[in-house]
């Protein structure tokens, strides 16, 4: 009913989206997805953030595929943050200093790891990745590039 709710909003047939939603609402009210959607397509008030349920099941399910996905996109994030952090920290000679050999450092939504593996190479660490999904740091843990890994919400974290 949910997702019966939300193709009907993009279809532009408002009332009867109004009332899969309504009825998905009655059946589970507490189910984040179900009230992102409803948010999202304009049919409640949108919360201040999304919630972390929400963000925690979407992130869990798509785990798996995350990496093929986000490489099949182009995505460039972590490269360049690599290649910011060496503009950055890097001598004359394009390496690190022995004043950053061992740096520890902190990855907030930390994902599957992506930003841990263009960094591995580099003489920093020990590296703590933070995510609040469970599904998103066992792909992360697999990698073995973290010392720590740490389940929580950024902004409780």
């Amino acid at each position: 009913l949910g997702l019966r709710g939300h193709a009907l909003t993009y279809l532009g047939r408002t009332p009867e989206a109004d009332r899969a939603y309504a009825d998905a609402l009655a059946l589970s009210p507490e189910d984040p997805y179900l009230r992102h959607l409803v948010a999202s397509a304009g049919h409640a008030p949108p919360p201040e953030r999304a919630a972390p349920d929400y963000v925690r099941a979407v992130f869990d399910d798509y785990a798996p595929r995350f990496d093929q996905h986000l490489i099949d996109l182009g995505y460039r994030v972590p490269g360049l943050m690599r290649a910011a952090l060496l503009r950055r920290l890097a001598g004359d000679d394009g390496t690190l200093g022995p004043m950053w050999r061992g740096l520890p450092w902190l990855d907030l939504g930390c994902g599957t790891g992506l930003c841990a593996v263009v960094l591995s190479d580099l003489p920093l660490g020990p590296a703590t990745g933070v995510d609040l999904s469970p599904n998103m740091l066992a792909e992360a843990r697999a990698k073995g590039l973290y010392a720590h890994l740490i389940e929580a919400d950024l902004l409780d974290a």
